[in-house]
């Protein structure tokens, strides 16, 4: 009968290896971040291009230029559209006491 505790070194050294390979590939595998033109954010927002233009002149929406050229990020312009988000009824009403009491101490 076989060392047991021969046995255990082989399966860590088996576990060893496996975590290696999966941390390269972890590595490998990270998915870039998506970069879109002018008319790619016009589809992605449904806005017309010229909006998305109006936009970028006002510096209203992320963007980055290289040369003559305009570019998007997807993560940031999904960032940009959440942070316009309204909130609800329900919250303004749970939030309501506090600006009350904010108003009182004045």
């Amino acid at each position: 009968m076989s060392n047991p505790f021969e046995h255990i070194l082989k399966r860590l050294d088996q576990l060893e290896i496996l975590i290696k390979e999966s941390q390269v590939n972890n590595i490998t595998n990270a998915p870039e971040e998506e970069i879109i033109t002018v008319e790619g954010a016009s589809q992605f927002l449904h806005l017309a291009v010229p909006t998305i233009y109006g936009l970028v002149n006002r510096r209203a929406i992320p963007f980055m230029k290289k040369g003559k050229r305009l570019f998007f990020s997807k993560k940031e312009l999904t960032a940009w559209l959440k942070s316009g988000s309204r909130r609800t009824l329900i919250e303004l009403t749970q939030d309501a006491p506090f600006f009350s009491a904010k108003a009182l101490m004045k």
